[in-house]
């Protein structure tokens, strides 16, 4: 595969973006309609053949796994002659990153699905070219060993001052308190955080302790009435109903 430089990533790039998760794993749109779950992107192969294997996705719904292929643009497919090509013939996903202005007929094998990734992008293409440009590629072509360690390294900045954190509840409150708050707390995701820590402050650990099933609903019931809870945009199995009945 030629890198090509009719975009501001590369094919390299491209590929690091697919790997790390850059784009929305839930909710998005093949260009057929179907609705596309990325369970698992798949392993990187970095010689012949399909760029990732043993992809997970759930399509419409229904769970499948195999290759994936990236490219810039969908009309690649055919010009590489993949469809035609046995070695691509597990490939379930055909994921380019730009839309063709003028696309092709394809006069081959088709792709089962195809995605095509920039209109779903969390991040614009520029952004994430800041973020994968690099040195050169690991080995077997894999993604540069600078961005990796970067990530890395945020990654456990990132760790270190929740542990530290939790170290400090764990210190003011006791142990069992602060996991009853900061898992209580986790249940909010990213809108409904604020209240649950509220609720976690006003039911206790301690004041749950032996109650039964109705009793606890009781408890937390009454207290969570009067909380701000957003609903609005919040996905049904993310619900503060729902995350509450699981608690």
């Amino acid at each position: 595969m030629t890198a090509g430089r009719e975009s501001l990533l590369s094919e390299r790039q491209f590929h690091l973006v697919w790997r790390l998760g850059w784009y929305r794993r839930r909710g998005l749109l093949l260009e057929d309609g179907r609705a596309l779950d990325v369970l698992f992107p798949g392993f990187p192969t970095g010689g012949g053949g399909p760029d990732f294997r043993d992809a997970r996705l759930r399509i419409a719904g229904v769970e499948t796994a195999g290759d994936v292929e990236l490219h810039l643009r969908p009309s690649e497919w055919r010009r590489h002659g993949h469809g035609a090509d046995t070695a691509y013939a597990g490939v379930v996903l055909h994921v380019a990153l730009h839309r063709d202005f003028f696309p092709e007929r394809r006069a081959d094998r088709a792709p089962a699905a195809e995605l095509v990734l920039e209109p779903q992008l969390e991040l614009s293409v520029a952004e994430l070219a800041a973020w994968t440009e690099g040195g050169p590629p690991g080995p077997e072509g894999s993604p540069p060993g600078d961005v990796l360690a970067r990530l890395e390294e945020l990654g456990r900045a990132r760790f270190e001052r929740r542990r530290a954190a939790f170290g400090r509840a764990a210190s003011a409150a006791g142990f069992e308190e602060a996991l009853h708050r900061g898992l209580m707390t986790a249940l909010g995701y990213r809108l409904n955080k604020a209240p649950f820590a509220e609720l976690a402050r006003l039911v206790p650990r301690a004041a749950t302790c032996g109650l039964d099933r109705a009793a606890l609903e009781r408890q937390f019931g009454t207290a969570a009435v009067s909380l701000p809870w957003r609903t609005a945009g919040v996905r049904p199995v993310n619900h503060p109903a729902r995350r509450l009945a699981g608690w």
